[in-house]
């Protein structure tokens, strides 16, 4: 009896399955788009609880007083900070996991049972996605396509304008006193933030005319400069929201909280809308908070994770400031976070700094080793001195104190960084139009790629040592 159930249960199923498949494609495209309407109310029911816990976070910490930055925010980005520095080939790998894992869920899912026919609705709801995403920006996404195309057109103009402004500006910070250059390199940093959020891939460039602001003779000060100056640039926009709630106060908004905010708000919906920089709120400050809120901690925490994780986002430091206000809103975490959201941008400075000639690339090569010595530093203190680390970190930073010792007593390479220094120099019979930037990037790339090298080697050889060390 049970076997005869079975069967026809079975025959059933068979029947139902040979209707589907037969089905018009508009019922298809009918259930596809219900599914895809419900699935959309969801997440938008999802994503609206979400911002307002955000909100509900920022409010909150707003009403307190002092500041978070050192209870929450110093210590893990100075540990993470550092070890992006001082092991990138674990940030490598985590990154191709996560990457690789993803690749292969989705192909899972797409197959379904491995039919093929069952890739298609999913691709479909995709495709549907994407054009409604692409509909609501329609607007923009002309503006955007005409103004490239215009520049494009004037891309020779535009190009040589840019260098005069930045590289004079660069040049006329070097005939100025401490104070003024202090000054002026703020100045620069503040217009980084709107460049690089427009554009986050011209961040390095400005790190590069930090370096070209230096007087000759003080290239080692540039990083010095770009730490101090980056500090004022973050106070900008608690400012402009001071200033837009004193004056504006007669007309404050229905919202409770949100008159405190005015222009925060205002330049997250310019950012919501670039096409480089509309990512990181919603796919990475955004996931972080939830994710962190569901590990039951501390909404200051969960806000000082999505800052964080908006700040060690590669080409994602300006959008993040653009948007920090919304998660930590207090005046000192803006100011004090800049610094240590600019430790790529050291390697930057000091790469400059070597290109400048033949003693300061032994300068700056020295420096960078020393800044990877600091790194090792800060990463194993801030990790409670763990004792399963402790013979890495030592044999790191013996391995690397015998590369300064190297570079200054044996100097093995002062033939190639000589014959690196040779140009070939012209006449012309008249001044260049376009301003240029005398560095020798064939030497900046050697320094940077000749440390990058021996760090990851000596990243490799001090495993290999802790591991010995382990089994014994």
């Amino acid at each position: 009896m049970r076997h005869a159930n079975f069967v026809q249960h079975v025959r059933f199923l068979a029947r139902v399955r040979c209707l589907v498949g037969t089905m018009d494609p508009q019922p298809r495209e009918s259930l596809l788009a219900a599914k895809f309407n419900a699935d959309q109310h969801h997440a938008q029911e999802r994503h609206d609880k979400l911002v307002q816990d955000i909100k509900d976070c920022r409010d909150r910490l707003h009403g307190m007083e002092g500041t978070i930055f050192f209870s929450t925010i110093l210590r893990p980005i100075s540990v993470h900070g550092a070890h992006l520095i001082y092991a990138p080939d674990d940030i490598l790998t985590a990154m191709w996991v996560v990457m690789w894992s993803g690749i292969c869920n989705c192909f899972h899912r797409c197959r379904g049972n491995g039919e093929a026919k069952t890739c298609w609705p999913n691709l479909k709801y995709i495709q549907r996605l994407f054009l409604q995403s692409l509909c609501e920006q329609k607007k923009f996404v002309i503006i955007v396509l005409i103004c490239l195309a215009g520049a494009m057109c004037a891309k020779e103009r535009l190009s040589c304008a840019m260098q005069n402004i930045f590289l004079g500006w660069a040049e006329y910070n070097t005939r100025i006193g401490f104070p003024a250059r202090l000054l002026s390199i703020s100045a620069l940093m503040t217009v980084r933030l709107v460049v690089a959020n427009v554009l986050p891939f011209t961040s390095p460039a400005f790190a590069f005319l930090v370096a070209k602001s230096m007087p000759i003779g003080q290239g080692g000060l540039g990083t010095l400069y770009l730490m101090l100056g980056s500090m004022p640039a973050g106070l900008v926009i608690p400012c402009m929201d001071w200033i837009l709630f004193r004056v504006m106060r007669e007309q404050q908004g229905e919202k409770q909280g949100e008159d405190h905010f005015r222009f925060t708000n205002l330049v997250c919906f310019v950012t919501d809308h670039l096409p480089f920089s509309f990512w990181v709120r919603p796919y990475i400050m955004e996931p972080v908070f939830a994710a962190t809120k569901r590990a039951d901690v501390k909404d200051e925490t969960a806000a000082s994770a999505a800052v964080l994780a908006g700040h060690f986002m590669v080409w994602a430091g300006p959008p993040t400031t653009m948007y920090q206000r919304k998660f930590v809103p207090d005046w000192a975490t803006c100011m004090l976070i800049q610094p240590l959201g600019l430790m790529e941008d050291v390697a930057v400075v000091l790469a400059t700094w070597a290109g400048t000639n033949q003693h300061t690339q032994c300068d700056a090569e020295i420096g960078l080793y020393i800044f990877m010595i600091t790194m090792n530093a800060v990463r194993f203190f801030g990790l409670n001195k763990e004792r399963d680390i402790l013979e890495e970190h030592l044999s790191m930073l013996f391995l690397t104190l015998l590369a300064i010792a190297a570079k200054l007593f044996l100097k093995f390479d002062t033939e190639l960084v000589a014959s690196m220094m040779k140009e070939v120099t012209t006449t012309t019979l008249m001044p260049p139009l376009c301003a240029t930037a005398h560095s020798n990037i064939k030497l900046m790339a050697y320094t940077l790629g000749k440390v990058s090298l021996i760090a990851l080697v000596f990243r490799i050889c001090s495993k290999q040592l802790s591991c010995l060390c382990r089994r014994s």
